[in-house]
């Protein structure tokens, strides 16, 4: 499974355009105070992660999806 896929599957979109310099992940919400997103910069090769509460943790599925977004950007190499 790809992890859009996987992110899909968690609640979350992508709102980077393809040729930006990032690929983020924003959580499908209604409530514009509760947001949360995982960043992924393609030129530095960093993850940033925010969410509405300052206090950041991630799910198992999370950080699986983190893990094959790496994977799929190849920066384990």
């Amino acid at each position: 499974m790809s992890a859009k896929d996987m992110f899909k599957k968690l609640n979350y979109f992508q709102s980077s355009a393809p040729n930006e310099d990032e690929l983020t992940y924003n959580l499908e919400t209604n409530d514009i105070e509760n947001y949360r997103y995982i960043s992924f910069n393609l030129i530095f090769k960093y993850i940033e992660m925010d969410d509405w509460t300052n206090n950041f943790q991630l799910s198992v599925a999370e950080l699986q999806a983190i893990n094959q977004q790496v994977k799929e950007l190849r920066w384990y190499e």
